[in-house]
């Protein structure tokens, strides 16, 4: 997932794949708050998850947005691994 989350933050933000790093500062990639809105639905759709507004807001990195895009998966999953046991 974490290729795929670059891609579309790359796509997204209008900046050379290269330029994705963990350390990268959304807003050092040019994002204002809307454009982090905006991210965060595309994640949403492409992933097919859900992302809690107040936690969204925390991601002030690439390493922060691909954190918490696993923690949302993991959630996704775990339901499905109860149900399955």
């Amino acid at each position: 997932m974490d290729d795929s989350a670059r891609r579309l933050i790359a796509e997204h933000l209008g900046v050379t794949p290269s330029r994705v790093v963990d350390e990268a500062a959304f807003r050092d990639l040019g994002a204002d708050s809307l454009d982090l809105v905006s991210l965060t639905m595309a994640f949403e759709e492409a992933f097919d998850l859900h992302i809690p507004d107040d936690q969204a807001e925390g991601c002030a990195t690439v390493a922060d947005a691909l954190a918490l895009l696993d923690r949302q998966r993991q959630i996704r999953v775990l339901p499905s691994v109860i149900l399955a046991s």
